[in-house]
């Protein structure tokens, strides 16, 4: 989503989501069948204190040194953005859902969680960012009979989350197990053996 002003730092603006520019932009991207990932973030939001005690420090002392320097105006880019998402959709488009975890807070698993929550916050329902994330994912890339849903036949990969994400998405981070390839593990166990390796170092 590039040219619908995303990923738009030092301080440039981006158009609104009901500009002309834009709408001529989404219909161009939907005859042409591109599928557009997602890749919600609130860099206005600090993380938890769970995570910063899992970055290394000085993935640390980065991440909360660029705390400093946040623009709100990203926030509300981020906005427009969600809003040029959700008009593409509704136009015909097809959307994916990313993270892009890296050296700015933004950890693997973590940022999936926030991801699915800002969808929502978005005005997505639980049930349809949970599909873009598992289904639909897996859809895109060509594997969607092998994974994606729990199905007979398809590898048993899921997570047994304490809660239910399909009415509260909050829920999706209260992950109990997680069940790889028939391995089971406790993702506490795992956050323990990185705590403070995380990161670009």
């Amino acid at each position: 989503l590039g040219g619908l002003g995303m990923g738009l730092p030092h301080g440039e603006t981006v158009s609104p989501p009901d500009n002309v520019e834009a709408r001529l932009l989404i219909q161009h991207l939907v005859k042409a069948g591109v599928v557009l990932t997602s890749t919600p973030f609130a860099p206005e939001r600090p993380i938890s204190k769970e995570e910063l005690e899992l970055l290394h420090p000085t993935a640390r002392e980065r991440y909360l040194t660029s705390m400093l320097s946040v623009s709100q105006s990203l926030a509300a880019i981020q906005k427009h953005i969600r809003k040029l998402e959700r008009d593409f959709v509704a136009a015909g488009g097809r959307l994916v859902i990313g993270a892009d975890p890296e050296n700015d807070g933004k950890i693997a698993g973590y940022a999936d969680h926030r991801a699915l929550e800002l969808l929502v916050e978005a005005g997505w329902k639980p049930l349809e960012v949970i599909h873009l994330a598992t289904l639909g994912g897996a859809q895109f890339l060509g594997v969607g009979n092998d994974v994606g849903s729990v199905t007979e036949g398809k590898a048993a990969d899921l997570i047994v989350i304490n809660g239910n994400p399909a009415s509260d998405i909050n829920d999706i981070e209260k992950v109990e197990l997680v069940l790889k390839d028939g391995v089971v593990y406790d993702p506490r166990l795992l956050r323990d053996s990185v705590k403070g390796l995380v990161g670009w170092h």
